[in-house]
């Protein structure tokens, strides 16, 4: 007998409530860190920013509470790589919005488009046709394969290339090669995110690629060998004095490039390649496994284990950074090594035909937008944003407080000591709450008004976003009792 499924909302609420107990285990860990260890000032400042984050995120969570039931609404968070909330938000988002995206574009379009005094063939999607050339003739569809890229470079302890931390170059030569003819002739397009760990020999940088290519028979050796030579020039690492491959690679590459008819044997592609250029990497199609636990290969990504296969590829771009997956520890020491160079660093992108794919876009800082693409249904969203059910009332609760027990169902719990610190709103509809808990959100980091004013009285009701240094100092003793300070 099956088990009943979680209502969504609570699935929600306590995956929110267990990594804002995470962020806080992490809090301690690092606290704990930097009071041992000798840590130089810009590394202190980047450390004391993201402790204040990751310890406030999502203490400023919005729940509705009627006669029988409590739902969470939205939570405001604090948008760091290395949050675990934000994390796993960020997965949640673009797995729907990639779902939501390949079921409305199972196939590309070519159109004709003017380049001077001709017309050239371009390959669009969906979406593109009907909001940028809607006054294009569609001359055809055009299939295509997803496939699963990962790029490595090779490193030691010292770096790539003379630099220690080299994601930026890793990401200039990895744009560089997406410009090459040879690339544009097989990829349409795709999205990618890094991946970085640190091992005996040095950070290890490595890029998760889902790219969208021409289908085709047996088009993924074709393509693996135009990648794998692409980027094996030009990851040449001059400052390493490698000259020759060994025999274990050779093996190996000349496996992973197989044998195509008509084409030159992997023992003459071999001798093309730079010793001191990278020489591992892996381009897979998209595969379910057969109850035997064996690979099945697919070229139409429709049903849901489909889907799942492919959404797993994406959500390697938003594991969290510098954690131990087999012992579930973090790694504090190399995450605080991290934070100076994660400073304004883009880890996720798309290019190509996926590059101006709005409906993609992933940086969005509206509460509302997010709560409205978190809704479970259509009618939740018509009848939660306007109007409160009878007898509602919305409260902004640190979910630290809030608890999921099982024998009852998963149903959201809130604590003695999370009631004693609640923030009760006056809102009286869904759109007005998460809008003034948003306003609150604003002052919080808001500099102080000149202006004199009255502390507030009561329950605490934000709709100015100036406010005088006494209203801030009500509101900040409100805001620090509940998040633990």
């Amino acid at each position: 007998m099956s088990e009943k499924p979680i209502n969504p909302n609570r699935r929600r609420s306590g995956k929110i409530s267990f990594l804002r107990r995470k962020n806080q285990n992490l809090v301690d860990q690092l606290n704990v860190h930097t009071e041992n260890t000798v840590l130089n000032e810009e590394t202190k400042t980047y450390v004391s920013k993201f402790v204040k984050n990751v310890r406030d995120c999502a203490s400023l969570s919005l729940y509705e509470q009627t006669a029988t039931d409590i739902k969470h609404i939205s939570s405001h968070t604090c948008d760091h790589k290395l949050c675990f909330i934000c994390n796993y938000l960020r997965q949640k988002k673009i797995r729907r919005k990639y779902s939501l995206w390949f079921d409305n574009n199972p196939h590309f379009l070519t159109i004709l488009k003017e380049k001077g005094s001709t017309y050239v063939e371009k390959v669009i999607t969906i979406w593109q046709h009907e909001n940028k050339y809607s006054e294009y003739e569609i001359v055809s569809r055009v299939k295509f394969e997803v496939m699963h890229l990962l790029l490595t470079v090779r490193h030691t302890e010292d770096g790539f290339k003379g630099e220690k931390f080299y994601q930026k170059e890793f990401r200039r030569l990895f744009n560089l090669m997406r410009k090459k003819e040879e690339w544009l002739s097989w990829v349409y397009g795709g999205e990618f995110g890094f991946e970085i760990t640190k091992k005996e020999n040095g950070y290890h940088i490595h890029v998760h690629s889902m790219i969208f290519v021409k289908k085709g028979y047996r088009n993924r050796n074709k393509i693996y060998r135009m990648i794998f030579e692409l980027w094996n020039k030009a990851t040449v690492d001059e400052t390493n004095d490698k000259k020759e491959f060994t025999e274990k690679e050779l093996t190996a590459i000349k496996k992973n490039c197989g044998n195509i008819p008509n084409w030159e044997a992997p023992e003459d592609f071999v001798k093309r390649l730079k010793p001191n250029g990278a020489t591992r990497i892996r381009l897979e199609g998209l595969y379910i496994r057969d109850d035997d636990g064996k690979k099945i290969y697919v070229t139409e990504y429709t049903g849901q284990n489909v889907m799942k296969s492919l959404l797993e590829i994406i959500s390697y771009h938003f594991e969290p950074y510098a954690f131990d997956k087999e012992n579930d520890e973090f790694d504090v020491p190399l995450m605080v090594e991290l934070l100076p160079y994660m400073f304004n660093l883009r880890i996720y992108d798309r290019f190509g035909i996926l590059h101006s794919e709005s409906p993609l876009a992933m940086k969005n800082n509206s509460l509302l937008s997010d709560l409205e693409e978190a809704l479970e249904s259509k009618e939740e969203l018509e009848g939660g944003l306007e109007k409160a059910k009878e007898n509602s009332n919305f409260s902004i609760i640190n979910p630290v407080y809030v608890y999921h027990p099982k024998h009852d169902d998963y149903r959201i719990t809130i604590n003695e000591k999370g009631l004693n610190l609640r923030i009760d709103l006056s809102a009286s509809n869904t759109k007005d709450a998460v809008e003034e808990m948003s306003r609150m959100a604003v002052m919080m980091h808001q500099e102080p008004t000149p202006k004199a004013s009255n502390p507030m009285p009561g329950n605490t009701n934000f709709h100015n976003h100036d406010i005088s240094s006494q209203e801030r100092a009500y509101f900040e003793e409100q805001i620090n009792d509940m998040i633990g300070e």
